[in-house]
């Protein structure tokens, strides 16, 4: 897919959801990865997830988030503690945004720990903490 991709589909959630925090995205991120493989028999990005028993990160995205701070196109907002994209809509493919949308709507009433709950405990992670790549 390639990193553009990669940071469309991270403005696009912090644009959906408001102000996020790299938590909450990285949660949103796998999960879109994993139904986009059901559906799609395909990666959604080139991410690469560290899983750890109880929790993981995602390599790269905390460079974009970055980026996007740099670029004036998320601000960091400290009270809130979570990340508000500030610049116009950013466009993804069909497909793409359909599982995004879906994640998101999904896990939008779930709490931090509900959520990672959520990714730690699917069967799919299991294969992640042994090591296997998607």
């Amino acid at each position: 897919m390639g990193m553009v991709h990669e940071r469309k589909i991270i403005e696009y959630i912090l644009y959906k959801t408001k102000c996020s925090h790299p938590f909450r995205i990285s949660r949103i991120l796998l999960l879109s990865e994993w139904d986009y493989i059901d559906k799609y028999g395909e990666k959604l990005t080139s991410f690469r997830y560290v899983a750890e028993p109880f929790a993981f990160y995602v390599e790269g995205l905390k460079d974009i988030i970055d980026n996007l701070i740099d670029e004036n196109c998320a601000v960091l907002r400290q009270e809130k503690k979570c990340i508000e994209y500030t610049c116009s809509q950013p466009m993804l493919p069909g497909k793409i945004r359909e599982i995004v949308d879906t994640i998101i709507d999904k896990t939008s009433m779930l709490s931090d720990h509900e959520l990672n709950r959520l990714v730690v405990n699917d069967k799919r992670y299991r294969g992640l903490l042994s090591g296997d790549r998607l």
